[in-house]
């Protein structure tokens, strides 16, 4: 996506974490409430950052808004176009009974996110919905007859993957197809075979 940076309430900056408050340019590319781990391009430079997008609940802030922590970034960008790729969804947004509290789990964040691109591993969590009632499974999976969840990754390096179950145990069969040559990963499954994994899964993916 690609978004201007705007004035806003410097709330993330009095908690320790500055962020860029974002105007989307195409309203279409406004993804998802949640927390991201994003690469932020400004002009020839990227940089690793935590999109949250959502009502910030936790300041009682009722429009859906777009910001953006730079990691290790203290330059002032009012005005600048930055070109935003999502990495991965990191959380769904929360709501904390105070800002302190906020603080600390966005340092959580950035810390992951930090720890996940030093130690060159991302992980790709499936959940069976071991709850979901058998009848519900059944109707979502006829709903997606036809739809294919895929994920293409590139990275500097040669990848390497492994498919653990939810006891942290390696397996060997896992749904759908997945194949890796040198530093780019395909992976795709029918929506269908997710809505009936026996157990949940994870994929491990290091280069």
């Amino acid at each position: 996506m690609t978004a201007k940076v705007v004035e806003g309430r410097k709330i993330g900056r009095t908690l320790g974490f500055p962020t860029a408050n974002l105007d989307i340019l195409n309203s279409a590319e406004m993804p998802e409430n949640g927390v991201y781990a994003v690469d932020v391009k400004l002009y020839d430079e990227t940089f690793l950052g935590v999109l949250n997008v959502g009502n910030r609940p936790t300041f009682g802030v009722s429009e859906k808004t777009a910001e953006v922590h730079i990691l290790d970034f203290a330059r002032e960008i009012y005005g600048e176009i930055l070109d935003i790729t999502i990495r991965k969804f990191i959380r769904k947004e929360r709501s904390f009974d105070t800002p302190e509290a906020l603080a600390a789990l966005l340092d959580s964040d950035d810390q992951q996110l930090k720890y996940d691109i030093k130690n060159k591993k991302i992980k790709l969590h499936f959940n069976a919905g071991e709850d979901t009632d058998d009848s519900f499974k059944s109707m979502m999976a006829a709903a997606f007859i036809g739809y294919d969840f895929s994920i293409s990754l590139s990275v500097p390096g040669t990848i390497k993957t492994a498919w653990f179950d939810g006891n942290g145990k390696t397996v060997q069969k896992y749904p759908g197809t997945c194949s890796v040559k040198n530093n780019t990963l395909e992976y795709t499954v029918p929506m269908g075979d997710l809505m009936y994994l026996e157990s949940s899964l994870d994929l491990e993916i290091t280069w």
